[in-house]
């Protein structure tokens, strides 16, 4: 629960109302409930940080889908989920380059520049993993993530140049249909 301090009181309390259960069979997961009694005496705040606790303890999240050179539109709309998920998706988004810790920085600041460079890495790690090894030798050189996004976008959807040909394309195509004499009508 970022942002969120936990007091060790409510550390206690939050433990105290967590009972552990005989592990499930044959899974080696263990699973927890609440204790009633416990579960009865919290206040709201506390009731959020249990079930923060209970959800997260348990779930591990799935590798990031990945894309082997076909159905890149369906590829798209999946990693941007997985990024959404995992609160990386803004890094995509502003591709601004992280500005160097100022002369004499605080704790805060030098914990926030820390967490700012960990998203990045975390978000191209998220990609690189994303894609086989033959789309990851296309990208590879690539120094920030939102140049590897838009590669990839440009080399499987095409630029707005390439889109605008096609179209063309299909028009002219469409156009010249025409029903040859030996095809019928069913």
């Amino acid at each position: 629960m970022e942002g969120k301090d936990i007091s060790e009181d409510m550390t206690e309390e939050i433990s105290a109302s967590v009972v552990p259960m005989a592990e499930e069979e044959g899974s080696g997961k263990k699973r927890a409930a609440l204790n009633p009694k416990r579960w009865r005496n919290l206040e709201e705040k506390e009731i959020e940080v249990v079930f923060y606790y209970c959800c997260n303890v348990s779930f591990t999240p799935p590798p990031p889908p990945v894309f082997a050179g076909e159905n890149y539109h369906i590829w798209v709309v999946k990693i941007r989920t997985y990024l959404r998920e995992h609160n990386l998706w803004k890094v995509v988004e502003n591709d601004t380059e992280l500005a160097p810790l100022r002369v004499n920085p605080t704790i805060a600041q030098i914990k926030q520049h820390s967490e700012e460079c960990a998203k990045n890495h975390k978000a191209m790690s998220c990609l690189q993993n994303g894609v086989s090894d033959v789309i990851f030798t296309r990208i590879m050189a690539c120094d920030t993530l939102n140049q590897a996004w838009e590669k990839l976008k440009e080399e499987f959807l095409g630029s707005d140049k390439t889109k605008q040909q096609q179209l063309i394309n299909l028009r002219r195509d469409f156009e010249n249909l025409k029903m040859r004499e030996s095809e019928t009508i069913k």
